[in-house]
C-alpha cells in the first residue's frame, strides 16, 4: 500500500527555532505543522540505509541513462525534446491525442509533456513508448491533417531543442 509522505532535511538551527514544548507528549515537537506520523519517515530511513550510498548512486545513474536514451531516441526521430544535464526528466512536444497522454500517464502543460525515467521504467517500455508516439504522431500530422503542424516549442525548451518546421531548418 502506498505510503503518503513528505520529507524535509533541515539544519538543527532551523529545527530549534521552529520547535516548541508539547505538554501531552512531554517533549519538544520538531515536526513541521500538518506533517503525518513518523512511519513513512522510518520507512524512508530504512530504504536509504538498506540501499547505501553506492546503491543509491547506481539507481540514479541508471535513471539518468534511461533519460538520455529516451532523449536520443526522440531526437533521432525529429521530435522536439530537451533534458537537463544530470536529470532523469525528458521534456518533449505534447501529443495531440489526450487519450494517448492518459494511456502513458504523461504530465502535460501547454505544448509540453514530460517523462520521468525511474527505476521501474525499462528500456523495452521506453522503446514501446517511442514506437507508439511515432505511430500516432504520423496520424496526427498526416498530410498536415487540416493544416496541423508540430507545435513550435522553442520558447519553452530553446530553439536548439525545437523540431518544428521552422527551427528544424535552422538546426539542420
Amino acid at each position: 500500500m502506498p505510503n503518503p509522505m513528505w520529507c524535509s532535511n533541515n539544519s538543527l538551527n532551523y529545527i530549534d527555532s521552529l520547535s516548541k514544548e508539547v505538554e501531552y507528549i512531554a517533549s519538544r515537537d520538531t515536526t513541521i505543522s500538518g506533517s503525518r506520523g513518523g512511519h513513512a519517515s522510518i520507512l524512508l530511513w530504512y530504504a536509504l540505509n538498506k540501499r547505501g550510498f553506492n546503491g543509491l548512486q547506481q539507481d540514479v545513474n541508471e535513471c539518468v541513462e534511461k533519460a538520455i536514451y529516451l532523449h536520443n531516441r526522440l531526437r533521432d526521430h525529429g521530435i522536439g525534446v530537451m533534458r537537463n544535464k544530470f536529470s532523469n526528466i525528458v521534456v518533449f512536444e505534447r501529443p495531440l491525442d489526450d487519450a494517448f497522454a492518459r494511456r502513458w500517464m504523461l504530465a502535460n502543460k501547454g505544448n509540453l509533456s514530460h517523462v520521468v525515467a525511474l527505476q521501474h521504467v525499462t528500456m523495452e517500455k521506453l522503446d514501446l513508448f517511442v514506437r507508439e508516439f511515432l505511430e500516432n504522431r504520423s496520424i496526427w500530422y498526416k498530410d498536415n491533417n487540416g493544416g496541423k503542424k508540430a507545435h513550435c516549442i522553442a520558447e519553452d525548451i530553446g530553439a536548439k531543442n525545437c523540431a518544428c518546421s521552422f527551427h528544424k531548418k535552422l538546426i539542420s
